[in-house]
């Protein structure tokens, strides 16, 4: 039995009503599921619904995610293929989808990303990005407390019971990957993911390692492959190889860049910095946006942006007198807020 599975995603509604799972699949309704979605259950998700088949929709509860009944999955993914414009690519990864909430979470059920989860959105930051972004459902679990965490930090601040600087504070130690600079702390809302790893160590490089096989090697199909290797690649290179996806800031796609720009940003890495000035020094209508979302992320975290700005531009021997004085204007406006 796994331990954490005993208190998966009890999330209670303002009335304190848990959710009501369903009683446990057997074995031979996950083997017919499986037939039917045409992968084999990772074992952490085959665990769990050995547990609980799920929860219907009406007994949800507050719940951000739900796991849906294997019949209702099937039916999803039925569904998702007839209609979604790059299920050919779902197919290839064995994407599939488990948790139904804003829109739908899914879980990979084969190399490279067998066991992690992806989102499946149709208006958000993650539209046209079904990389990896958690290491598995327990982490997966864990974010969306902290996701819950970080609404009560924002009810809290609206409602006058914490001052700006204590959301901020509680929301920067609870960020998700995108937090846009104009954002005060009553909307900062980005979801918490585990790629990119802000601070932690990448575990395993093997995931990473075979997407920059298959990119290097133009061993890809579509435009969408090439999305999902580019962004996942950005999300998992561990960080002694960051400057190996540099590459991506100025490649002539109105996609990759900007993207892989905010993957890049959240993550607390002193080479990012640079790669931005460079990028900025190439492109600056391009890079400017993406640099200012930098800066305000560097002042969040107490770094003096103005020193860092004159010791990258010292480091690339650059002296282009407009960017900096793009840059020091900018480091002297009042503070961004989140």
């Amino acid at each position: 039995m796994i331990r954490w599975l005993k208190s998966l995603f009890r999330t209670a509604d303002p009335l304190g009503q848990l959710p009501m799972w369903n009683g446990p699949a057997s074995p031979g309704a996950i083997a017919a599921a499986e037939l039917k979605l045409g992968v084999t259950l990772p074992e952490e998700l085959r665990a769990l619904y050995l547990r609980h088949d799920g929860v219907h929709e009406r007994n949800a509860a507050n719940l951000k995610y739900r796991l849906m009944p294997l019949k209702e999955a099937v039916r999803t993914h039925r569904d998702i293929s007839k209609a979604f414009a790059r299920s050919a690519l779902l197919k290839k990864y064995s994407m599939r989808c488990f948790f139904s909430g804003e829109d739908f979470a899914g879980v990979y059920c084969a190399e490279p990303f067998t066991g992690y989860l992806f989102f499946l959105h149709h208006e958000s930051m993650y539209f046209g990005d079904e990389s990896p972004l958690f290491s598995s459902i327990e982490s997966f679990d864990g974010r969306c407390r902290e996701l819950e965490e970080r609404e009560a930090i924002r009810m809290a601040f609206s409602e006058g019971v914490l001052s700006e600087e204590e959301a901020r504070a509680n929301l920067l130690a609870r960020r998700g990957e995108l937090l846009f600079p104009d954002e005060g702390p009553g909307a900062a809302a980005g979801m918490p993911v585990d790629f990119p790893a802000v601070r932690a160590t990448v575990k395993s490089t093997v995931a990473y390692e075979e997407c920059r096989r298959r990119l290097d090697s133009g061993d890809f199909e579509s435009v969408a492959e090439f999305y999902l290797l580019v962004c996942s690649a950005a999300r998992m290179v561990p960080p002694d190889r960051i400057l190996e996806c540099e590459k991506f800031l100025i490649e002539d796609d109105y996609f990759v860049p900007g993207k892989v720009a905010s993957i890049l940003a959240a993550r607390d890495h002193p080479l990012v910095f640079d790669m931005f000035v460079r990028g900025a020094r190439l492109d600056p209508e391009g890079e400017i946006d993406r640099l200012d979302f930098l800066l305000a992320r560097m002042a969040l975290r107490g770094i003096n942006t103005k020193n860092a700005i004159l010791a990258a531009y010292e480091k690339q021997d650059a002296n282009s007198s407009e960017f900096l004085e793009y840059c020091e204007e900018l480091n002297a406006k009042p503070p961004i807020n989140f």
